[in-house]
């Protein structure tokens, strides 16, 4: 079980300083590692990263972003989800 690091500030983002202050002491995994995990796993038949969310539809972008970038090599959800990321994932809804 883990979470991800936070997401950073934009170049514009009052409190930026403290972003980074916050994410110096960050001991969770951060993106990098799921990167690893992911790719290792795929490349050796592993389950690797396993996202298991039940009720995440009003997270569809963030797993859908999860899945662009191949952080996510077995994905456990409910139907409410699988809506939402089929939407999400559509190429009507990418342009």
């Amino acid at each position: 079980m883990a979470s991800l690091e936070p997401p950073g500030p934009s170049e514009h983002s009052a409190g930026k300083e403290d972003w980074f202050k916050r994410y110096a002491m960050w001991t969770g995994m951060k993106r990098a590692h799921l990167e690893r995990i992911a790719k290792n796993a795929a490349r050796d038949n592993h389950p690797g990263v396993i996202v298991v969310s039940v009720g995440g539809a009003d997270r569809d972008e963030i797993f859908a972003e999860a899945l662009r970038c191949g952080l996510v090599n077995e994905l456990i959800i409910d139907r409410e989800l699988v809506g939402a990321l089929t939407r999400a994932l559509s190429p009507a809804h990418n342009k």
